[in-house]
């Protein structure tokens, strides 16, 4: 019993951590999007995909759990996009000229 608890607190944890993280590096790579350095964040939303997709198969010993958790991650990510709204700005220079 404890062990199973202990392995759906860490699926939790790790679901909230990847929604996070897809969330962060999405408002980044929108506000990089004319920028090269935009294909780095898209890349690492692909890793942190891949990450989760691991963790997933190893806590569940599944192969259709992760992609179903990895949906719906996903499907709440670009829910917090779309009805949360995204980082709106602009990238300030640490040292601006004088």
């Amino acid at each position: 019993m404890k062990q199973t608890m202990a392995r759906g607190l860490t699926l939790l944890v790790e679901s909230l951590h990847c929604i996070l993280l897809l969330y962060a590096l999405s408002n980044v790579a929108m506000l990089l999007r004319r920028s090269p350095v935009f294909i780095l964040f898209f890349a690492s939303e692909t890793a942190v995909m891949g990450r989760y997709w691991r963790a997933v198969r190893r806590l569940t010993g599944s192969k259709v759990l992760p992609a179903v958790l990895l949906t719906v991650c996903v499907a709440l990510q670009i829910a917090a996009v779309y009805f949360g709204g995204r980082v709106v700005g602009t990238i300030v220079p640490f040292h601006a000229p004088q």
